[in-house]
């Protein structure tokens, strides 16, 4: 009877610390509410968005009167969209289950504030509007999270890819694009190329000539489509635009001309100043080249000789 009343209390013991076990365990698993805002901010409140990656190199990017800057990458503005598809992302971004909340689990999810993929602070008007840190992934397009103003580790629809911290993934590439309905007028050299109601022009065509049509839209499409890389440090490359290796000025809508000054950069790149910007611009070697080698005998082709004109025929009458 003695051995069955230890027996039992050994079962009542082992029973009563798993119970605690299991409680420590699951320590703030079920608090808080699942499918709710991870964070508590309005878009439009922010002016300043800061991402730093788990090896220390951070990225600012704020906004000013112009729109969104790189204010550490000479001021070289933001593509607008992406930083407004992140903020609306974030803002509606739902948590689910609390996961853990200890220090411990905060290092293995990578949430910590000495350890983490990504930590991310929202600030308008001078105060911080979210900070949070953004860790492991669990499943694709899912990250372990934590606010740093709490313990509770969660999970939200989100990826460390979304909070890049190069410059290269916010740069507003379309920099020196210009839209097809705003480039009105092309000079390059001695070509003169006018839009009108008809299409392309071309100064200067003769008795015989017509513009080939498949060149000149070509040309137009790789003056249009330039498309940025990165900005230059103006220290290092504005001596090489005093006397540029090439150059053209486009016409654009409100007669308004903006000239494209090229210098030769190392590799198979260009420096590229606008004269409507204050920035030197880094462009692919290739468009340039291409657009280089744009020549009358290129655009112009001989026109097909004129029918003769019919001569009318008069049937005889009848004697």
């Amino acid at each position: 009877m003695q051995k069955m009343i230890i027996a039992a209390i050994v079962l009542l013991l082992a029973q009563i610390g798993l119970s605690v076990a299991l409680n420590l365990g699951n320590k703030g698993i079920n608090e808080g509410t699942p499918d709710s805002l991870f964070l508590s901010f309005k878009p439009e409140e922010v002016h300043s968005l800061e991402i730093t990656g788990g090896e220390g190199k951070s990225l600012v990017i704020k906004k000013d009167t112009e729109g969104w800057l790189l204010p550490a990458h000479f001021s070289a503005p933001v593509d607008k969209s992406k930083v407004t598809a992140l903020l609306d992302k974030l803002a509606g971004a739902k948590q689910g289950f609390v996961v853990a909340t200890s220090d411990e689990a905060a290092k293995r999810f990578k949430v910590d504030s000495k350890g983490f993929e990504r930590h991310v602070v929202l600030t308008g008007e001078g105060k911080p509007l979210a900070d949070f840190y953004v860790g492991t992934s669990p499943i694709f397009r899912q990250v372990h999270a934590r606010r740093a103003d709490n313990t509770q580790i969660v999970t939200i629809p989100l990826s460390t890819f979304e909070l890049d911290n190069t410059v290269d993934k916010w740069l507003d590439k379309s920099l020196a694009t210009i839209k097809d309905e705003d480039l009105v007028g092309l000079t390059i050299g001695d070509l003169h190329l006018k839009k009108s109601d008809d299409g392309w022009q071309l100064d200067g065509l003769k008795d015989g000539e017509k513009l080939n049509s498949k060149e000149v839209d070509t040309l137009v499409t790789k003056v249009r489509g330039l498309s940025v890389l990165d900005v230059f440090d103006p220290a290092e490359v504005a001596d090489s635009l005093t006397d540029p290796v090439f150059r053209f000025t486009t016409v654009q809508k409100g007669n308004k001309e903006v000239e494209y000054r090229f210098a030769k950069a190392k590799d198979n790149f260009y420096v590229l100043k606008m004269s409507n910007r204050n920035m030197y611009f880094k462009v692919l070697a290739l468009p340039v080249e291409t657009i280089k080698l744009a020549s009358r005998e290129k655009l112009v082709e001989k026109a097909p000789p004129a029918e003769p004109a019919e001569k009318s025929v008069s049937a005889a009458a009848p004697e």
